[in-house]
């Protein structure tokens, strides 16, 4: 396994792809996407390095379970979040139609 700093092990990387999720999980919940992007960006930079270890345990197990938990968290509160955006952007459209007719009369 290769990782940018040698020093770190597969169980240290994997770790710390957690701490990240979670981080994300908690910015998402409070309607932080921006920040979620950005703890993103530095969780794909470390699982760019992760292969399948070599002999697997059930803490990394575990570990690897969280993590999925985690990601299937941040699916369901984007969408959420992307179907609010999507109900206000139809909401102004109507607004205009509205204001348009209004306006003709």
């Amino acid at each position: 396994m290769q990782y940018p700093d040698d020093t770190v092990s597969y169980q240290q990387a994997i770790t710390k792809v957690l701490y990240l999720s979670d981080s994300m999980v908690l910015h998402a919940s409070t309607s932080e996407w921006e920040r979620v992007e950005k703890l993103e960006e530095k969780r794909n930079e470390i699982i760019q390095y992760l292969t399948v270890p070599e002999k697997s345990n059930a803490e990394i197990e575990l570990t690897i379970q969280r993590i999925i938990d985690a990601n299937e968290q941040l699916v369901t509160m984007g969408n959420s979040e992307l179907n609010k955006r999507m109900s206000e952007v139809s909401k102004i459209k109507r607004s205009k139609k509205g204001i348009t007719a209004y306006e003709s009369i």
